[in-house]
């Protein structure tokens, strides 16, 4: 951390060491006691030193209350300090915003299609029930009830993966026997209800 904040700041400190060599040359060239000009020169580079204390200091607070803000999933912003934050601050909440509202077209979007797919979903079930009852009852076609059995599987697929997002409404646990569960399954086989015609 100490080295990006000399990074950032080395044209400040530059800056002082330049002013303090020019102190020493003009002091010299004035020919001022030696002990006065190590005295100046020592003030100078206690108050670089103190300006330096402080002012890492307040990068470091302040870099550590970025991170703290970066774990956070709310969208909040430190203090201003300059222009700059500033502007980096107006601009990162206009992509914010923009994030926001593409969150919610895409959300409405999806909604309209899960709602168009469900409700085909749904209109789709009762062709198929009819066609089974015709092909069981005027047809009896074994052929044909297992290719409409399939249809009506992947229709129920098709269900399935449009209920995912709320699959906790439709889980309900209980107990139930397993006869019932694979007589079930045998009504549904189209075999066997050709055959008990």
């Amino acid at each position: 951390m100490l080295r990006e904040y000399l990074r950032k700041t080395s044209t400040v400190y530059l800056l002082y060491l330049f002013f303090m060599l020019t102190n020493f040359l003009i002091l010299l060239l004035c020919q001022v006691l030696q002990d006065l000009m190590i005295y100046i020169l020592i003030v100078d580079l206690v108050i670089v030193l103190i300006y330096f204390i402080i002012d890492y200091t307040k990068y470091k607070n302040h870099h550590r209350y970025l991170q703290y803000l970066q774990e956070d999933r709310e969208l909040h912003f430190p203090k201003i300090r300059y222009l700059e934050e500033k502007t980096y601050q107006e601009y990162i909440q206009r992509l914010q915003n923009t994030m926001n509202d593409l969150k919610k077209e895409n959300q409405i979007k999806y909604n309209e299609m899960m709602d168009y797919y469900t409700k085909w979903v749904h209109q789709i079930k009762t062709p198929i029930a009819g066609l089974k009852l015709v092909i069981q009852n005027d047809y009896q076609d074994e052929r044909m009830l297992v290719e409409l059995l399939k249809i009506e599987q992947y229709v129920n697929m098709a269900l399935q993966y449009i209920r995912l997002d709320h699959i906790h409404h439709d889980l309900s646990f209980q107990k139930i026997s397993l006869d019932y569960l694979v007589s079930q399954e045998i009504k549904k086989n189209p075999f066997s209800s050709l055959k008990k015609i």
